[in-house]
């Protein structure tokens, strides 16, 4: 086996290989498809995907790929394009003789080249040394929060005597549910919550003013959600915002999906701490009368926000794919750093992964 070629693919000749990526989704990856290829590798408003192919010299074989999709970031009133890494998938037969490493390599190398401030990644457990290997360095822990909203499922586990479980979870629910009450009660009558479909307007509105309070995010312009969630070709996303009634602006939104008895927060963002309290409480009580048993979120957190969480009882821990970052500009990835220690970083699972 090998050597191997690296070759590079972008809008111009991304037709030529799409049989080539997608038999490798098939084998090697569970969300292949010509639909999600389509909207991911050719829909993106920010623009085109960027994939790395690996050609086994000695058969001719497209052994491997790995793909950037670009996002734009706001760090400290500044846009940059940084590079989320997706869909790294090599047959199994080649995974221990060198083409994966050689992937990531070629990426990082053409990078700059390719407009590329920085790149992302959200490996899992089994590709974080190969990424590190290959010039990654780590930005951050991924922590997951979950905030019970119906404990009788956890409890089960432990007293499996249905007295003692109902009575357990009607005392630990009764407690969460008396303090979101408390939040809710000493919230503004004009402010209210709930689901919306069409906002592309109010939504920018918000962004624009979020963007002035000197964070650093993910941009989240109302035609890249619509593109990254709305259209989207997996999950079923819905937007859950904070409104004023008094002139119908949006105060804050979150984006959610339901997995069974479970709600999903894949991005929010809100304008100030209070607002992130009120929409968060509104979102719970909301699933609670849905019969959900809980909220998660995945996140690389600054300090603040994990406090809000967990002062709104969610429960903290650390997941096992930490956050890696590789930029050749220095300086940014100082700037990066010193964004998470000052608090005014929050990447979002939806922002980390696809």
């Amino acid at each position: 086996m090998g050597p191997y070629s690296i070759i590079f693919v972008n809008s111009n000749n991304i037709d030529e290989y799409q049989d080539c990526i997608l038999q490798l989704w098939r084998e090697n990856l569970r969300n292949g498809s010509i639909e999600r290829f389509n909207w991911l590798y050719k829909m993106n408003p920010v623009g085109s995907v960027l994939t790395w192919l690996a050609r086994d010299d000695s058969s001719g074989a497209i052994v491997g790929c790995s793909s950037v999709y670009p996002r734009e970031v706001i760090i400290n009133g500044k846009n940059f394009i940084f590079g989320v890494a997706i869909d790294f998938a090599v047959n199994r037969n080649y995974r221990v003789f060198g083409p994966a490493l050689q992937i990531q390599k070629k990426i990082i190398s053409c990078s700059k080249n390719c407009n590329l401030d920085f790149l992302l990644a959200w490996p899992n457990a089994s590709s974080s040394g190969l990424f590190l290997r290959a010039g990654y360095s780590k930005l951050s822990e991924v922590y997951t929060f979950v905030k019970l909203l119906r404990s009788v499922k956890k409890i089960k586990k432990y007293f499996n005597f249905f007295i003692v479980t109902k009575s357990l979870s009607n005392i630990i629910d009764f407690y969460f549910t008396i303090k979101d009450n408390i939040i809710r009660l000493v919230k503004p009558h004009n402010l209210q919550s709930y689901n919306i479909t069409k906002s592309e307007r109010e939504l920018d509105t918000l962004w624009e003013l979020f963007c002035k309070q000197k964070l650093c995010s993910a941009n989240k312009k109302s035609s890249f959600l619509q593109w990254r969630y709305i259209h989207a070709m997996s999950d079923r996303y819905t937007k859950f915002c904070l409104v004023d009634l008094l002139d119908h602006s949006i105060k804050g939104c979150l984006i959610y999906s339901i997995n069974g008895k479970s709600a999903i927060i894949w991005d929010i963002f809100c304008l100030s701490d209070s607002y992130y309290r009120y929409l968060v409480t509104d979102f719970s009580f909301y699933l609670r009368k849905r019969s959900i048993h809980d909220i998660s979120l995945s996140m690389v957190a600054n300090s603040l926000f994990k406090k809000l969480l967990l002062d709104l009882d969610f429960f903290m821990k650390k997941a096992d794919r930490p956050c890696f970052i590789f930029s050749h500009n220095s300086e940014l990835l100082v700037e990066l750093r010193d964004a998470i220690k000052e608090s005014k970083l929050g990447l979002m699972d939806g922002d980390l992964d696809l």
